[in-house]
């Protein structure tokens, strides 16, 4: 019970951050309706998965486009065209061009030219033409309510919320507040849609209703028109049946499958000249648009900046035609966001609580990139799928959690570095704190170190006959010299004893040539002493030269921070650090400076090192054998 709840208490912070993530996950995933942003993220992976799925180079041999361009309008005549233009247009694709329908992208709100009016009337109502009619969706009360709305779904269909329960009860279809129809000279045309898209917070179009709901009646989307009209009751259910399986939350997502260039573009002016190919046309269902800027009909798009509307509606058109013909085996996999969402904060928790926070970044990165390449593959066969859902725990592990552990490392590294300053150099701190932001590294630890021991020779007799200030100063003096030379091979400050000093290469860093080191710093050691014994005597004239005796010894041990809670150290301990010390002390009895042991010699076959006869240390049981530098400093 103990251990769980220092356990707890350890880790509150991040028990805490996983159960806010936890939380999130229930609350925005248990409700009926998606929050903006979660709704914005999903539109942003769509477009993502729109982007890199489209195929912008297939052919679609249903569909054509004729695009009333500005090439056109300066062949024919300026805009707007007289009506009498319209029908001979519609007129030639019919009867010239032998087109399955045509569907206008335009909206004809009020007569202009009798006879031109009366033609387009009579080909409305007699031949497969699909007028325009637009709705607002702006929840004005002061809508426009414009010309005369037709193409209301008979019973049978979708005329009403109550004849329809089952589909209109997963996807009840928006109301309108205005709208701006056909004028009344058109009122006996057969087939009529709208063309309302839906703009998204950014001002794209990424996704239009179905049909619409205005006073009590339910009204068609263009290319639900097109291919409705002149059907019987058995064929409109199937078309039924295709635009239920594509519509989400009462609107069909633009599947954006094909693009521009996948289509038959021909302009109109090569239709009214009889210039086109009648092959290009002859059986497909023809959509007029216009791509002419002065014209107005551009939309924002995942896919361009600036896309004619009427490739909008060809896309939606060819969706349906394609859903008839191939019908997807769509399956429900929100389960799945649940399932990963939680599985989430499950994996994330314990990464942060165990690993460094980079390693549970990296994990985190790795995740996101897992589930968007599952979210491509899902939606690439047109599965439902929550996309945001998973992405909420990632978020909250990201900006949350990640910020305080990188305070909390930050805090933690300034503690270890201002306990570790008084052992290491700078640069070897550096590098530590850079490594191993944390305590481990000063935990107690088996290494393989080589220790170095210098003492002063006779300083006893020197304290002696100095006042405590000018030893505090010659005592500085000497430590300071030994020291930089520690501190030029980047080795580590065990501790002062009086006049003496002990250092260690190879921990807490490891370093493949401690014992190189140490006897770099040896030598550097016994140089610095000739060079204040050549300024000796302008500082203290009363002093016999300096001598230093310098013991190294390599071998396993025990490296860390030790001692008791009232006080504790960085230190070494270990039968290396027992050896150098009794070769420094040894060496006192010799006529050598300094005293290798024969581990340390092993490891420097690049040096000159001279064998010694092997001798009982003092301390020691067993016989040493003893190395010299041939040619040391004296």
């Amino acid at each position: 019970m103990g251990s769980l709840s220092t356990v707890l208490r350890h880790h509150r912070t991040r028990l805490l951050i996983a159960a806010l993530a936890t939380a999130l996950v229930l609350l925005l995933g248990m409700q009926s309706s998606m929050p903006s942003t979660m709704r914005r993220l999903e539109w942003l992976v769509h477009d993502w998965h729109t982007s890199t799925r489209r195929a912008p180079l297939a052919q679609d041999k249903a569909v054509a486009i004729i695009d009333i361009d500005e090439a056109s309008i300066d062949a024919i005549a300026g805009w707007p065209w007289p009506r009498e233009i319209v029908a001979h247009l519609v007129r030639t694709l019919l009867e010239q061009y032998d087109a399955r329908t045509v569907a206008l992208d335009i909206v004809f709100p009020e007569p202009v030219d009798a006879a031109g009016d009366k033609q387009l009337a009579q080909l409305a109502e007699s031949k497969p033409v699909i007028l325009s009619q637009v709705f607002d969706m702006s929840g004005r009360d002061d809508a426009p309510k414009v010309g005369q709305l037709l193409g209301a779904w008979s019973e049978g269909t979708w005329s009403s919320p109550q004849q329809n329960p089952k589909f209109l009860s997963a996807n009840t279809p928006p109301v309108a507040d205005g709208h701006i129809a056909n004028h009344t000279g058109l009122s006996k045309a057969a087939c009529v849609g709208h063309i309302s898209p839906q703009p998204d917070f950014d001002g794209q179009v990424r996704r239009i209703a179905p049909l619409i709901q205005y006073q009590q009646h339910t009204y068609p989307m263009l290319a639900l028109a097109v291919l409705a009209c002149g059907q019987s009751l058995a064929e409109r259910e199937a078309l039924r049946q295709a635009s239920h399986a594509l519509t989400r939350d009462a609107y069909i997502r633009i599947p954006y499958r094909i693009g521009l260039q996948g289509y038959t573009v021909i302009p109109a002016a090569d239709i009214v000249s009889g210039r086109a190919p009648k092959e290009l046309i002859a059986q497909r269902h023809v959509l007029v648009g216009s791509s002419a800027l002065g014209l107005g009909d551009r939309v924002a798009t995942p896919i361009h900046p600036w896309l004619p509307g009427v490739v909008l509606h060809a896309e939606l058109l060819s969706a349906l035609i394609q859903e008839q013909q191939q019908p997807m085996h769509r399956q429900d996999y929100r389960w799945v966001s649940w399932l990963w969402a939680l599985g989430s904060v499950v994996v994330l928790a314990i990464a942060f609580a165990r690993a460094r926070a980079r390693t549970a970044l990296v994990l985190l990165a790795l995740m996101a990139v897992a589930w968007l390449l599952l979210v491509d593959y899902l939606l690439s066969h047109e599965h439902t799928i929550n996309v945001s859902l998973p992405l909420v725990p990632l978020a909250v592990f990201l900006f949350v959690q990640a910020p305080i552990e990188w305070m909390q490392t930050q805090t933690a590294a300034r503690s270890f570095a201002a306990r570790m300053r008084k052992y290491l150099p700078p640069v070897v701190l550096d590098q530590l704190v850079r490594e191993s932001r944390d305590q481990a590294a000063i935990k107690p630890a088996r290494h393989f170190i080589s220790v170095l021991f210098v003492d002063v020779r006779g300083y006893t007799a020197t304290a002696e006959t100095m006042q405590p200030e000018r030893l505090a100063d010659f005592t500085q003096m000497i430590l300071s010299a030994l020291t930089t030379e520690v501190q030029k091979q980047d080795g580590t400050l065990d501790k002062y004893m009086g006049d003496a000093l002990m250092a260690f290469w190879g921990a807490p860093l490891a370093q493949q040539d401690h014992a190189e080191r140490a006897l770099k710093a040896g030598i550097g050691m016994l140089q610095a002493v000739s060079d204040i014994n050549s300024t000796l005597p302008q500082r203290y004239p009363d002093l016999p030269p300096i001598e230093v005796r310098i013991g190294i010894a390599s071998g396993e041990a025990v490296v860390g921070e030790l001692g008791t809670p009232q006080r504790r150290s960085y230190t070494a301990i270990g039968d290396a650090v027992n050896l150098a010390s009794r070769l420094q002390d040894h060496a006192k009895t010799t006529t050598h400076h300094m005293l290798l042991s024969e581990a340390t010699a092993q490891l420097l076959p690049a040096f000159p090192l001279q064998a010694l006869p092997a001798v009982t240390i003092r301390g020691r049981s067993r016989v040493e054998p003893l190395y010299v530098l041939v040619g040391e400093p004296a």
